[in-house]
């Protein structure tokens, strides 16, 4: 079970199906790699996970694929009808005595990952090329104060300096004024 991006609705992590999961990721692709006969998966499909349950009956596989939706579902409906074969095809290379039935489903996590980071491109651009309609100036240290605030600080206690104190009735040695 190999966990990548995202919550998914995944069976539970022993360790003898996480390494098994593992297995039959890195045999599904190799096997897409060589290529299917199957012309509707089309396009670069990459296994980016899968899960199995912990008796290893049941396996999920997660799949990323490049093209639109129309290649998308073509993609899906051609590995829904390889899963006899990519089944039969893990067990003989596994040699496992419980083969996973294999459903499909599409990882769309990297597809998210590539729309947030086309965004914050262009709002990155966006904001290079758009000059400010007004310089904004550095802020400023209020005088009086050694380096206490800055301009927009509304904070009466930093925007203010303190009072001064004179020595008075039971001030005494308050380094005051005269008196």
């Amino acid at each position: 079970m190999t966990r990548l991006r995202g919550p998914r609705r995944g069976f539970g992590g022993s360790p003898r199906a996480t390494r098994v999961g593992e297995q039959v990721q890195h045999e599904l692709g190799q096997m897409l790699v060589r290529g299917l006969k199957d012309p509707r998966i089309a396009g670069l499909v990459t296994i980016t996970g899968v899960e199995l349950s912990p008796d290893l009956r049941e396996g999920v596989v997660y799949y990323s694929v490049f093209g639109g939706a129309d290649v998308r579902r073509s993609t899906q409906e051609g590995l829904e009808a390889a899963a006899g074969y990519l089944k039969r095809e893990v067990a003989q290379r596994l040699r496992l005595r419980v083969t996973p039935t294999l459903r499909f489903a599409v990882d769309e996590s990297i597809e998210r990952g590539d729309r947030i980071e086309r965004l914050l491109r262009e709002v990155h651009e966006a904001e290079n090329s758009t000059p400010p309609s007004q310089p904004v100036p550095p802020p400023l240290a209020v005088e009086g104060q050694g380096g206490g605030a800055t301009r927009g600080d509304a904070s009466p206690s930093r925007s203010r300096p303190p009072p001064l104190r004179r020595g008075g009735e039971g001030e005494a040695g308050n380094g005051g004024g005269e008196g």
